[in-house]
């Protein structure tokens, strides 16, 4: 390893899993140009809680089976995000959130100095390619999350299950498609979000009502535990996100995703 990793500089609960996934990383990739922690703990927001996300910049491609290779564990206090370098000039380039997130992030191994090079750069909002491409992707993954909770609703019913009994649960996609859409609003009034301790406190400046600041923080706890909804859940992260939805049409148009979604529901009504 050429140049040593500056893990110190982390808070010491985070140190040792980090420097061990860092290690793995390095011996077995060594088209790798940089390590970089964002969120949370680059902040100072984290909590004893909270993941530490790590991203990784390497040249080329990863082989299929890196996960496998790295011993790498979605649910684990470690998240990796990999991005090959093209990826990287992309987000620079569309100013996106991850842009802003790396320039503020804590470089654990960068012996190209390339944080040194973004840290250069002016970033201002995120462009308007990054912000139809959000949109476009986030709304298809949202339609998958609602059929998911349609399913299950019906199941429910079928089943008759007692509340208390229920093991109903609606994919994390709902979660995740959620929170991205929030945050692209959050962009177009003008804010970039750098975690979630971030986006909780931005949010306030747009979210009215106990029911929906409600509904963003369970979103945010199942995020952050990494799991599928209980239909309770869902139908507090689903209100939200048809919320943010209508916000988001009133401003940017509904997006093409919505007539591939509409031919997904055509096929599945056929059945």
């Amino acid at each position: 390893m050429a140049e040593a990793l500056k893990t110190r500089r982390l808070p010491a609960a985070y140190r040792g899993e980090t420097r061990d996934a860092c290690r793995r990383i390095l011996s077995l990739y060594p088209n790798t140009t940089a390590l970089i922690v964002i969120g949370s703990v680059a902040t100072g927001t984290w909590d004893e809680a909270s993941d530490l996300d790590l991203v990784w910049v390497y040249r080329g491609k990863l082989r299929r089976k890196w996960r496998e290779e790295l011993d790498y564990h979605y649910e684990g206090p470690v998240e990796l995000v990999p991005f090959n370098l093209s990826q990287v000039r992309t987000h620079f380039r569309q100013h996106s959130p991850m842009a802003h997130a790396l320039q503020r992030g804590l470089p654990l191994y960068d012996p190209e100095g390339l944080q040194h090079r973004w840290q250069a750069l002016t970033l201002g909002v995120p462009k308007q390619q990054w912000i139809d491409e959000t949109y476009d992707f986030m709304w298809y993954r949202f339609e998958w999350g609602w059929d998911s909770l349609q399913r299950e609703r019906r199941f429910h019913r079928l089943a008759k299950h007692p509340t208390e009994d229920c093991s109903c649960s609606v994919s994390e996609i709902l979660t995740r498609a959620t929170l991205n859409l929030v945050r692209l609003l959050l962009v177009l009034r003008g804010h970039v979000p750098l975690c979630k301790a971030h986006t909780r406190e931005l949010i306030l400046l747009v979210l009215r009502g106990s029911r929906l600041r409600q509904a963003m923080e369970t979103t945010l706890r199942a995020h952050h535990e990494k799991r599928d909804l209980t239909l309770g859940e869902a139908r507090q992260v689903a209100y939200l996100g048809q919320w943010t939805k209508k916000q988001l049409v009133a401003e940017l148009g509904v997006p093409p995703a919505e007539e591939k979604a509409k031919e997904v529901r055509r096929l599945l009504a056929r059945r």
